[in-house]
């Protein structure tokens, strides 16, 4: 079938005529004349304006093609390679075909970061974070530690502590630590607690040691002056002040063990008043076993160094020792106890003496006495009488 020919809206124009249709030509123009004789010409009538030209016919748009399916099997674009997608021209090309659900493989999850450098040349991971990079504070070299060393002094009622904080190089760090150890050790003991805290300051500067040592050297020309480390510790006379807690120690455990040991010299608790014939006796008061009028008399066992007297007889009576221990021909000395209730004298002989009766002496000086409730003991000598 054929189209009818449509007039071309983009050919030229015809210019309109020179004298429209329906107007009159217009006469030639008389000769010239002079101008005094040249009559004057009449108004011309106005030309009517051209008919205006019809806008041209609209043509209708192509039928869009329709688009075209695209490859399920097809694998999705990877982010970050290829170049940048074109954006669509709205009217021009297929239109998109929405994806099918559970056709094709799964879309890799993109990396976060990747293709960028980061730390060390490698493609920094996500979450991170590169080492903060330390520099010694004394001598600004590399690798450092952050540490702290501690120390601590002693004096008497007060105490005074020290801190010195990183971070150190290997060679800076190991000069703190030995300068500051030997301080301690040599001041940091003269308080009441101040063992407990030199200890553990000397422990923390071990430990801050450890990290020091496994460091590298700063490399030389990358650093500014250091300190002198010196000698060991080990090799440095403070080195024998650990001996103080140890010397400490040990007389906690063996004084109470060496008290424990004489106390089956001394017995405490055991009165003079439960003493009993055969019983024996210490006095803290005599004096190379001169006459004591305020004696401090106590209980002891026989076999103890300490025993000074035996008892050899108690009489409850309230007469002066020299009578009473007259009979007792071992007897050479009497203590008197003397109350308004309750009085009693103890007769006394050397610790290694024998209770059986026999003949003796008697009589003699007094050996003192004292009323109310303390004793006394005396010594006497003489002849006659006999032990009962």
């Amino acid at each position: 079938m054929t189209q009818p020919d449509q007039p071309n809206p983009y050919a030229a124009v015809p210019p309109p005529p020179a004298t429209p249709p329906g107007v009159p030509p217009v006469p030639p123009a008389p000769p010239s004349s002079p101008p005094s004789a040249q009559p004057t010409l009449p108004a011309q009538p106005a030309v009517p304006a051209p008919p205006a030209v019809p806008a041209p016919p609209v043509v209708p748009a192509p039928p869009a093609v329709p688009a075209q399916p695209a490859n399920p099997w097809a694998p999705p674009a990877q982010p970050g390679f290829g170049p940048a997608p074109v954006p669509a021209q709205p009217g021009f090309g297929p239109a998109p075909v929405p994806a099918q659900p559970g056709f094709g493989p799964a879309p890799a999850p993109a990396q976060a970061g990747f293709g960028q450098p980061a730390f060390g040349g490698y493609p920094q991971q996500a979450g991170f974070v590169p080492p903060a990079l330390l520099n010694c504070k004394v001598c600004q070299g590399f690798p450092a530690a952050d540490v702290t060393v501690r120390g601590h002094r002693g004096l008497i009622v007060m105490m005074k502590f020290l801190t010195n904080r990183g971070p150190f190089c290997q060679v800076c760090g190991t000069a703190v630590v030995r300068d500051m150890s030997q301080q301690t050790l040599l001041k940091g003991w003269w308080s009441y607690l101040s063992w407990l805290f030199t200890l553990i300051a000397l422990i923390g500067n071990r430990a801050a040691y450890q990290k020091i040592r496994r460091l590298p050297a700063p490399q030389p020309g990358t650093h500014g002056p250091q300190l002198d480390p010196g000698r060991p510790l080990s090799k440095r006379g403070a080195i024998w002040m650990l001996t103080v807690p140890v010397a400490a120690v040990v007389l906690a455990v063996a004084l109470p063990i060496a008290l424990a040991g004489s106390s089956g010299d001394t017995v405490t608790g055991a009165s003079v008043d439960t003493a009993q014939p055969g019983d024996c006796l210490h006095d803290y008061n005599a004096k190379n076993g001169a006459d004591d009028s305020h004696p401090s008399v106590v209980v002891v066992p026989c076999s103890s160094s300490a025993a000074d007297f035996k008892v050899i007889a108690r009489s409850g009576t309230m007469d002066d020792g020299n009578h009473t221990c007259s009979p007792y021909s071992v007897s050479t000395k009497w203590y008197v106890h003397q109350e308004p209730t309750y009085s009693y004298v103890l007769c006394l002989a050397p610790p290694n003496a024998s209770t059986s009766g026999g003949s003796g002496s008697y009589g003699g000086g007094n050996g003192g006495s004292s009323g109310g409730s303390t004793g006394s003991t005396g010594s006497g000598n003489g002849s006659g009488g006999s032990a009962t």
